[in-house]
Protein backbone atom coordinates (compact mmCIF):
# COMPACT_ATOMS: atom_id res chain seq x y z
CA UNK A 1 0.00 0.00 0.00
CA UNK A 2 1.19 3.45 -0.82
CA UNK A 3 -0.41 6.34 1.12
CA UNK A 4 -0.64 9.90 -0.09
CA UNK A 5 -2.51 13.01 0.88
CA UNK A 6 -4.02 14.89 -2.04
CA UNK A 7 -4.16 18.67 -2.22
CA UNK A 8 -7.42 18.69 -0.23
CA UNK A 9 -5.81 16.76 2.60
CA UNK A 10 -7.69 13.54 1.82
CA UNK A 11 -5.79 10.37 2.70
CA UNK A 12 -5.37 8.15 -0.38
CA UNK A 13 -4.15 4.55 -0.43
CA UNK A 14 -3.49 2.38 -3.49
CA UNK A 15 -3.81 -1.32 -2.78
CA UNK A 16 -4.58 -4.63 -4.46
CA UNK A 17 -8.26 -5.21 -5.11
CA UNK A 18 -10.06 -7.86 -3.06
CA UNK A 19 -13.29 -9.75 -3.61
CA UNK A 20 -14.96 -7.36 -1.16
CA UNK A 21 -14.18 -4.47 -3.57
CA UNK A 22 -15.95 -5.92 -6.61
CA UNK A 23 -19.38 -4.42 -5.96
CA UNK A 24 -17.94 -0.90 -5.63
CA UNK A 25 -15.69 -1.39 -8.69
CA UNK A 26 -18.69 -2.54 -10.72
CA UNK A 27 -20.66 0.49 -9.57
CA UNK A 28 -17.86 2.88 -10.60
CA UNK A 29 -17.61 1.15 -13.98
CA UNK A 30 -21.37 1.39 -14.57
CA UNK A 31 -21.33 5.08 -13.63
CA UNK A 32 -18.72 5.80 -16.32
CA UNK A 33 -20.23 3.87 -19.24
CA UNK A 34 -20.77 5.89 -22.38
CA UNK A 35 -24.34 7.17 -22.29
CA UNK A 36 -24.10 10.85 -23.24
CA UNK A 37 -21.12 11.57 -25.48
CA UNK A 38 -21.42 15.36 -25.48
CA UNK A 39 -21.20 15.49 -21.68
CA UNK A 40 -18.61 12.72 -21.35
CA UNK A 41 -16.13 13.41 -24.17
CA UNK A 42 -13.93 15.70 -22.06
CA UNK A 43 -14.04 13.74 -18.80
CA UNK A 44 -13.69 10.27 -20.32
CA UNK A 45 -15.91 7.21 -20.56
CA UNK A 46 -15.92 3.42 -20.83
CA UNK A 47 -17.29 1.33 -23.70
CA UNK A 48 -16.44 -2.05 -22.19
CA UNK A 49 -19.35 -3.91 -20.65
CA UNK A 50 -17.64 -5.81 -17.87
CA UNK A 51 -19.93 -7.20 -15.21
CA UNK A 52 -19.46 -8.15 -11.58
CA UNK A 53 -18.65 -11.76 -12.53
CA UNK A 54 -15.79 -10.60 -14.76
CA UNK A 55 -14.30 -8.38 -12.05
CA UNK A 56 -14.55 -11.27 -9.56
CA UNK A 57 -12.63 -13.41 -12.03
CA UNK A 58 -9.88 -10.79 -12.33
CA UNK A 59 -9.43 -10.58 -8.57
CA UNK A 60 -9.56 -14.35 -8.07
CA UNK A 61 -7.04 -15.02 -10.82
CA UNK A 62 -4.60 -12.50 -9.37
CA UNK A 63 -4.52 -10.09 -12.31
CA UNK A 64 -2.90 -6.70 -11.80
CA UNK A 65 -5.89 -5.00 -10.19
CA UNK A 66 -5.51 -1.94 -7.96
CA UNK A 67 -8.02 0.27 -6.18
CA UNK A 68 -7.62 3.72 -4.64
CA UNK A 69 -9.28 4.45 -1.34
CA UNK A 70 -9.85 8.04 -0.29
CA UNK A 71 -10.66 8.27 3.40
CA UNK A 72 -11.48 4.52 3.31
CA UNK A 73 -13.91 4.76 0.35
CA UNK A 74 -12.97 3.29 -3.06
CA UNK A 75 -12.87 6.09 -5.62
CA UNK A 76 -11.07 4.45 -8.54
CA UNK A 77 -9.50 1.32 -9.95
CA UNK A 78 -7.25 -0.01 -12.68
CA UNK A 79 -6.55 -3.44 -14.09
CA UNK A 80 -4.43 -5.00 -16.77
CA UNK A 81 -2.42 -8.06 -17.67
CA UNK A 82 0.44 -9.58 -19.61
CA UNK A 83 0.17 -10.99 -23.14
CA UNK A 84 -0.70 -14.52 -21.97
CA UNK A 85 -4.22 -13.30 -21.02
CA UNK A 86 -5.13 -11.78 -24.39
CA UNK A 87 -8.09 -12.79 -26.57
CA UNK A 88 -6.88 -13.65 -30.08
CA UNK A 89 -10.38 -12.93 -31.46
CA UNK A 90 -10.04 -9.20 -30.71
CA UNK A 91 -8.14 -7.06 -33.19
CA UNK A 92 -6.49 -4.92 -30.53
CA UNK A 93 -5.28 -8.05 -28.74
CA UNK A 94 -4.00 -9.46 -32.06
CA UNK A 95 -1.85 -6.35 -32.36
CA UNK A 96 -0.44 -6.87 -28.86
CA UNK A 97 0.16 -10.59 -29.53
CA UNK A 98 2.20 -9.59 -32.57
CA UNK A 99 4.67 -7.62 -30.47
CA UNK A 100 7.95 -9.40 -29.90
CA UNK A 101 8.66 -7.91 -26.50
CA UNK A 102 6.95 -8.81 -23.25
CA UNK A 103 4.57 -5.95 -22.46
CA UNK A 104 1.87 -5.01 -19.99
CA UNK A 105 -1.59 -4.17 -21.33
CA UNK A 106 -3.64 -1.76 -19.29
CA UNK A 107 -7.26 -2.68 -19.89
CA UNK A 108 -9.30 -0.31 -17.76
CA UNK A 109 -8.85 2.71 -15.51
CA UNK A 110 -11.82 4.37 -13.92
CA UNK A 111 -12.48 7.03 -11.28
CA UNK A 112 -15.90 7.74 -9.84
CA UNK A 113 -17.32 10.89 -11.42
CA UNK A 114 -17.52 12.95 -8.23
CA UNK A 115 -13.84 12.25 -7.47
CA UNK A 116 -12.38 13.11 -10.87
CA UNK A 117 -9.72 15.80 -10.71
CA UNK A 118 -8.53 14.77 -7.22
CA UNK A 119 -5.34 13.04 -8.44
CA UNK A 120 -6.73 9.51 -8.15
CA UNK A 121 -6.01 8.47 -11.74
CA UNK A 122 -2.52 9.93 -11.54
CA UNK A 123 -1.92 8.05 -8.28
CA UNK A 124 -2.97 4.76 -9.90
CA UNK A 125 -0.58 5.37 -12.78
CA UNK A 126 2.27 6.32 -10.45
CA UNK A 127 1.83 2.97 -8.74
CA UNK A 128 1.69 1.16 -12.11
CA UNK A 129 4.87 2.86 -13.35
CA UNK A 130 6.60 1.83 -10.12
CA UNK A 131 5.38 -1.79 -10.41
CA UNK A 132 5.90 -2.44 -14.15
CA UNK A 133 9.35 -2.79 -15.58
CA UNK A 134 8.19 -3.19 -19.17
CA UNK A 135 6.48 -1.12 -21.82
CA UNK A 136 2.83 -0.36 -21.04
CA UNK A 137 0.22 -0.38 -23.80
CA UNK A 138 -3.40 0.67 -23.76
CA UNK A 139 -6.22 1.21 -26.23
CA UNK A 140 -8.38 4.34 -26.11
CA UNK A 141 -11.67 4.55 -27.97
CA UNK A 142 -11.26 6.90 -30.94
CA UNK A 143 -14.77 6.59 -32.41
CA UNK A 144 -16.37 8.35 -30.64
CA UNK A 145 -13.30 10.27 -29.59
CA UNK A 146 -12.38 10.04 -25.90
CA UNK A 147 -10.75 13.47 -25.56
CA UNK A 148 -10.33 13.30 -21.78
CA UNK A 149 -8.46 10.02 -21.96
CA UNK A 150 -6.28 11.16 -24.87
CA UNK A 151 -5.12 14.29 -23.04
CA UNK A 152 -4.57 12.53 -19.73
CA UNK A 153 -2.47 9.74 -21.25
CA UNK A 154 -0.42 12.19 -23.29
CA UNK A 155 0.47 14.09 -20.08
CA UNK A 156 1.63 10.79 -18.55
CA UNK A 157 4.08 10.13 -21.38
CA UNK A 158 2.03 7.76 -23.54
CA UNK A 159 2.58 8.08 -27.29
CA UNK A 160 0.21 7.12 -30.09
CA UNK A 161 1.37 3.99 -31.90
CA UNK A 162 -1.43 3.03 -34.31
CA UNK A 163 -5.17 2.92 -34.85
CA UNK A 164 -7.30 -0.21 -35.15
CA UNK A 165 -10.98 -0.82 -35.80
CA UNK A 166 -12.19 -3.39 -33.29
CA UNK A 167 -14.78 -6.09 -34.04
CA UNK A 168 -17.41 -3.97 -32.25
CA UNK A 169 -16.98 -1.37 -35.01
CA UNK A 170 -15.44 1.23 -32.69
CA UNK A 171 -12.01 2.59 -33.50
CA UNK A 172 -9.22 2.28 -30.97
CA UNK A 173 -6.00 4.24 -30.74
CA UNK A 174 -3.12 2.24 -29.31
CA UNK A 175 -0.79 4.11 -26.98
CA UNK A 176 2.55 3.04 -25.51
CA UNK A 177 4.63 4.29 -22.63
CA UNK A 178 8.15 2.97 -22.80
CA UNK A 179 9.68 1.57 -19.67
CA UNK A 180 11.88 4.01 -17.84
CA UNK A 181 14.90 2.25 -16.41
CA UNK A 182 16.10 3.97 -13.29
CA UNK A 183 19.72 3.92 -12.30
Amino acid sequence: MNPLFNEKGDFMIVRNATLDDVSKVTSISEENKLTDYENQKKSGFLVSNFDKKYYYHLVQEDFYFKVVEVNEDIKGFMFGYLKNHLDENKRVDQYFLGLEEDVFILKQVCVTKHAQGMGIGRKLYTELFHDMHKDIYLAVVSEPRNIGSEKFHSKLGFEKVTEIEEVDGLGRTIYRRRVVNEG
